[in-house]
């Protein structure tokens, strides 16, 4: 019997082969699904890495063999697919059909997809329940998703291949530096270390500026009024503190002769008169 799009017939058995013939290579598959249109799970999708489930049975590459029986009571339906080998599409195949034979080889069915372009994979039939018995109806609905779009669209969770890493590409290699540009390249080094090192010795040997003001220095001819003490720490400071200190002790210390001419003076504090001149010569 020859089916148009949408149309149905019954089928007389519960043994069923349906086969799929092109003039190019096709992958076909199928899909048991319950009432609500959705597989009960990945094993429910029968295809060339899964070649059988409950009462379907994969015959590679084009062929299906149907056991209607051993079917479970929860399908509903199950669903041709047929999908192009390779990257081409259904533009480019020639003589499409779908054929559903009995047990002993005698045809039930024929079906010819018409109105394909760009699409991959293709719906062509489907099996169902109807009243206790089962039927055939011919659907002819593409996709340009390949076989993955039909499965995702019944429940079939697919997984995408991770993408291949990248090319490695080697770095290109360097042009070695000719003798005088290597040569050049040292005096640079050269010259920009010996800049770094003086600008270093210049900063070291440079004074330290200091905000504080110069010490206020406590002279007669200087001076407008009282003595301002020392800053500590500065120069006037130790200078001052070594004039005290001889001022307190020179008195005090060894009396001294000193020489004028005709002989040795007594150098000492009044106080301590001394001969005024000295018969050591």
């Amino acid at each position: 019997m020859e089916l148009t799009k949408g149309a149905n017939t019954a089928l007389p058995g519960a043994a069923v082969v349906i086969t799929a013939t092109a003039s190019a290579a096709l992958d076909i598959a199928a899909l048991l699904v319950t009432a609500t249109g959705k597989v009960r799970s990945d094993a429910d999708f029968v295809f060339f890495n899964q070649p059988s489930a409950p009462g379907v049975t994969l015959q590679p590459p084009s062929t299906l063999r149907l056991d209607l029986g051993a079917v479970p009571a929860q399908i509903e339906k199950v669903v041709i697919t047929a999908t192009v080998d390779g990257t081409g599409t259904f533009a480019s195949v020639q003589g499409l059909a779908a054929t559903v034979t009995d047990a002993g080889g005698a045809p039930v069915a024929h079906f010819v997809p018409t109105g394909l372009a760009s699409e991959t994979a293709l719906v062509l039939v489907e099996v169902y329940r109807r009243q206790g018995a089962w039927k055939v109806r011919a659907v002819g609905q593409g996709y340009a998703t390949g076989l993955a779009g039909i499965a995702t669209d019944f429940g079939i969770s697919v997984e995408e291949s991770p993408a291949p890493p990248p090319a490695y590409h080697p770095p290109a290699r360097q042009r070695r530096a000719s003798r005088q540009q290597r040569l050049m390249g040292n005096h640079r080094r050269r010259t920009v270390s010996h800049q770094v090192q003086r600008r270093t010795h210049l900063r070291q040997a440079r004074p330290r500026t200091s905000s504080r003001p110069p010490p206020r220095r406590n002279s007669p001819r200087t001076r407008s009024g009282p003595s301002q003490p020392p800053v500590a720490g500065s120069t006037s400071t130790r200078a001052a503190f070594r004039c005290r200190k001889a001022k307190a002790s020179r008195w005090s210390r060894r009396a001294r002769r000193r020489w004028y001419g005709s002989g040795w003076v007594w150098a000492g504090p009044p106080d301590r008169a001394g001969p005024s001149t000295s018969t050591r010569r």
